[in-house]
């Protein structure tokens, strides 16, 4: 926003006001602003003339309006940035949630995982739920699968965790 000051009757020259800008004035206090009605009252009906303000006054409209402004802008990004993630493809490199040693580290602890299901005497039926399980299956989802109730397939699934903590 371009603004000139009026200080002890004499006015300044046109200039941006920035946030640190409109600290100093504040601390100086001067008598009047002179500003474009369009900045701070963006729908008025004389776009173009140049109106003054008591400082007071004017400080209390821009900072209304700057902070409606900047409220705005911030929805609009949050928006945008919304849009753009789900525009982007599922297999978009950037999307990808895991880093090369994440997905060692994943990789690893599967195959520790696998070696102690091997080792400890889980039944076949405790061991391909618990693996399901791991697979990022709900209980109720394998118990659809297995075509058995809720609670048998939490008891072998509890069980096979039981064991598996012992070894």
């Amino acid at each position: 926003m371009l603004i000139k000051i009026v200080q002890n009757g004499i006015e300044s020259d046109w200039f941006q006001l920035t946030k640190k800008a409109h600290r100093e004035l504040i601390k100086k206090k001067p008598e009047a602003a002179i500003v474009h009605i369009e900045d701070v009252y963006p729908e008025s009906p004389d776009t173009g003339r140049v109106i003054r303000l008591d400082f007071r006054l004017f400080t209390v409209l821009t900072r209304e309006f700057k902070l409606e402004d900047l409220k705005q802008e911030k929805r609009d990004e949050r928006h945008v940035e919304k849009l753009r993630l789900e525009a982007r493809p599922a297999n978009a490199p950037e999307l990808a949630s895991k880093t090369l040693d994440e997905q060692y580290i994943s990789e690893e602890q599967t195959e520790r995982l696998s070696a102690a299901v091997a080792q400890a005497k889980l039944t076949p039926t405790q061991r391909r739920r618990f693996l399901l399980l791991e697979s990022g299956l709900t209980i109720h989802d394998i118990a659809k699968a297995e075509n058995c109730g809720y609670n048998a397939a939490l008891d072998s699934i509890q069980w096979a965790k039981k064991k598996l903590k012992n070894f």
